[in-house]
């Protein structure tokens, strides 16, 4: 179970599509590493890790998921460009992280799709130049409605998940608005009664 609700819900988001569903898979990436101690250069090659947020693994696809609050600079698309190439330089090696088990299974007649899914609002300028790169974006707000959906479409409340099972509670004693009927209230904290 992830830490973050974001991806704890797009993980139910695909496990109740059918998907087989892995959060904050870790995988191993080697960097070269430049820095000066006692005024030497010294080049190296370090290992360290990356975690994929959501791996979901479909018939047809792998979607590869990440998960950023904000997209807001040059700097945060950059990241999510080097990791996308990351993670998908790790599918397509086809070895698990103990570098001996096969994963080729993974990509076998499956088109791999990147995607990041952001929560808040974001700078349509940077989310279009990940656009440009082939990383699909997608806000979190749209992923949540259509659970809310599922929820409300749902009879029992059968969830493994701690979280979806808060949001059938909510639906089940009518603690969920229809926001598709209804505007969303203003905050007036002058209406709030304790």
């Amino acid at each position: 179970m992830s830490a973050n609700f974001v991806e704890e819900l797009v993980t139910e988001y695909y496990r109740i599509r059918g998907y087989l569903v892995l959060p904050n898979y870790w995988f191993p990436v080697q960097n070269s590493v430049h820095r000066t101690q006692r005024g030497e250069d010294q080049k190296y090659s370090a290992r360290s890790w990356k975690d994929i947020d959501v791996l979901a693994v479909g018939e047809k696809e792998l979607i590869l998921v990440q998960v950023k609050a904000i997209v807001n600079e040059a700097g945060v698309v950059a990241k999510v460009q080097s990791f996308f190439d990351q993670a998908e330089q790790f599918i397509q090696q086809g070895k698990a992280p103990d570098g001996i088990a096969s994963i080729q299974w993974w990509g076998k007649e499956r088109t791999i799709r990147k995607l990041l899914v952001y929560e808040y609002y974001s700078v349509p300028k940077y989310l279009n130049q990940l656009k440009g790169t082939g990383i699909e974006v997608r806000e979190f707000d749209s992923y949540f409605k259509e659970i809310i959906q599922y929820i409300k479409a749902k009879n029992g409340v059968k969830e493994e998940s701690p979280l979806m099972r808060m949001i059938h509670f909510l639906n089940n004693n009518s603690h969920l608005r229809d926001t598709t009927a209804n505007p969303p209230l203003k905050s007036d904290p002058a209406s709030i009664t304790r």
